[in-house]
């Protein structure tokens, strides 16, 4: 897949100040258990996915946990707060990158979704790829009118498994794409929330940036 050579831009940050009693984070009560939260973070980064043109009425999703595109050491900027636990979640990630996991129907997600085989994500690209002639029936029925295929790394964990990073992409066309790193928090109450970090994007057919 062709893609665009990326330009880093960095983006300006406003002070700020808090009034207020700082608390320190709280692990939750909930015991970590790794494979059930891996798929509690897909579940989340599925409701909905991000992308540029909108939702689709159901999802493909390759079965398959790909690579990463870049180091999360080098694009992701962890504020002080974090940084102890960030450097435990890129010892993991050291630990498990090259680690194969395929991916279970195991999301717990508001739309229908398909895990694509390896030979179907190729086809599914190869349809997109290039511009088809009016008229031309999509090759594949169950891709009829599905735009995107989304892609995940393995996610990685701190030592409590209280943050996380995962690598995600969505993919419609050569010069339609978006990749970037994700970071979770974990709650108290067990749930996730996605901290805002500066971080690397790529959007094919614009810029990579830092944001």
């Amino acid at each position: 897949m062709p893609l665009v050579s990326p330009s880093v831009t960095f983006r300006g940050f406003l002070p700020f100040l808090l009034v207020g009693v700082a608390f320190a984070y709280q692990a939750p009560a909930e015991p970590f258990d790794m494979e059930r939260e891996t798929y509690r973070i897909y579940s989340q980064l599925m409701s909905p996915p991000e992308t540029s043109h909108g939702d689709n009425p159901r999802y493909l999703i390759s079965a398959t946990a790909q690579a990463e595109r870049w180091s999360p050491a080098e694009c992701v900027q962890p504020p002080a707060s974090h940084a102890a636990r960030f450097k435990e979640v890129l010892l993991d990630f050291a630990d498990r990158r090259k680690a194969a996991r395929t991916l279970e129907r195991k999301l717990s997600i508001s739309k229908p979704y398909e895990l694509l085989s390896k030979t179907d994500v190729e086809k599914f690209q190869a349809e997109r790829m290039y511009p088809q002639p009016p008229g031309k029936q999509e090759g594949v029925e169950r891709f009829r009118g599905v735009t995107d295929l989304f892609t995940f790394s393995d996610v990685y964990f701190s030592k409590e498994g209280t943050l996380a990073l995962v690598h995600m992409g969505s993919w419609c066309n050569g010069l339609c794409a978006r990749y970037s790193w994700r970071v979770f928090e974990r709650s108290v109450g067990g749930g996730w929330t996605e901290l805002r970090w500066t971080t690397c994007i790529i959007v094919a057919g614009t810029f990579g940036q830092c944001v």
